[in-house]
């Protein structure tokens, strides 16, 4: 369309080639041919002939041109008005950081596999989430909350009298840790305030206290008042995505903002000290760790920015009992909580 309406104003600005030979060249009428002088018809006399309009050509070609000018000024418009609305929608990933943590946190799996021996996890289940944790790739570095590592030397071994000391305020203790440490280096690569912050999303599936996390993070950080702030829980692994998704949709119905992004997952009590299969996996799998991303619109940015993002594609298979029931936390037989991993975890990620 936009092609079009150029094509036909250049047409009317530059006269074509015939009219303008056509104003070059003198009228010429072809004469009769000679006959007889008492056949000769009398010609027409100069004066009689119709006078030419130089008024209405010069108007005519004046409308021409404010049409042509009008079109190129609104194929102009129509071009601004779609590069500002495809701005509008661009969201970029200025920066992110993860936890790098505390050496003395380091999980040694030797020392965790003779915790969970105190416990009372069978022989056969240590096994077990050996092979598990060395087919997994997690190294021996990962972390753990520092209630869980238990020195040797201190005074309250065996580890069984820490097993009820994991509560909701140790939980918190590792939150704060993993969260306020990774928030403040992203914010410093990034060089913003955090009340340059207009949305705040925080997903952890485990760990849903009240007041929440995203509240935790705002009465740390000294948020802004008006900083919109969402807490997603109990959504498994997909819930960083699903969190990049909601910030995404923020950041296209307000231009020109910044929003938070935080993934955490909490294990103080979330460790499985029974004897299900099934749900020791997760021992051998999860450790103490956060992730925090800067996500905006603001066109200024994009020179430094990371990463655009392209599109978020998202399907829910909450209707399929299979899909349901692949990740769910429940109590054993003996009353231990845990997350139970089915076999079907595999097939319903495959979809």
């Amino acid at each position: 369309f936009l092609c079009s309406l150029l094509l036909a104003s250049s047409r009317l600005l530059s006269p074509s080639s015939s009219s303008s030979s056509a104003s070059s060249t003198p009228l010429s009428l072809p004469l009769p041919p000679p006959s007889e002088p008492s056949q000769q018809v009398p010609s027409r006399p100069l004066s009689k002939l119709p006078a030419a309009k130089p008024a209405l050509l010069a108007v005519s070609q004046l409308d021409a041109r404010l049409l042509a000018a009008s079109a190129l000024a609104l194929a102009s418009l129509l071009c601004l008005a779609l590069r500002v609305r495809a701005d509008r929608r661009r969201v970029l990933l200025l920066d992110f950081a993860a936890w790098k943590g505390r050496k003395e946190l380091a999980s040694r799996q030797d020392w965790m596999m003779d915790r969970f021996r105190e416990v009372g996890v069978s022989e056969d289940n240590i096994e077990f989430m050996k092979r598990c944790a060395n087919r997994s790739g997690v190294s021996e570095h990962a972390l753990l909350p520092h209630l869980m590592i238990v020195p040797y030397d201190h005074p309250e071994r065996p580890f069984n009298r820490y097993v009820d000391r994991l509560t909701i305020d140790e939980a918190r203790v590792e939150a704060e840790m993993v969260i306020f440490e990774t928030v403040a280096e992203v914010l410093e690569k990034t060089s913003l305030r955090p009340r340059d912050i207009d949305f705040l999303v925080v997903n952890c599936s485990l760990f849903v206290p009240t007041p929440s996390l995203s509240a935790m993070v705002a009465n740390h950080f000294k948020m802004r008042a008006d900083c919109v702030n969402y807490n997603l829980g109990g959504m498994g692994c997909s819930a960083g995505m699903i969190a990049v998704d909601l910030a995404a949709r923020l950041l296209r119905d307000r231009p020109g903002s910044y929003a938070l992004v935080i993934s955490t997952e909490n294990v103080t009590q979330n460790a499985y000290f029974g004897n299900n299969k099934s749900m020791l996996i997760p021992n051998a799998l999860f450790k103490a760790g956060c992730a925090a991303s800067i996500m905006t619109n603001v066109r200024a940015e994009r020179a430094r920015a990371k990463y655009e993002l392209d599109r978020v594609v998202r399907v829910s298979h909450a209707a399929d009992p299979d899909a349901y029931r692949c990740v769910y936390q429940r109590e054993d037989d003996e009353g231990h909580v845990g997350v139970e991993l089915s076999r079907d975890i595999v097939k319903v990620a495959a979809r």
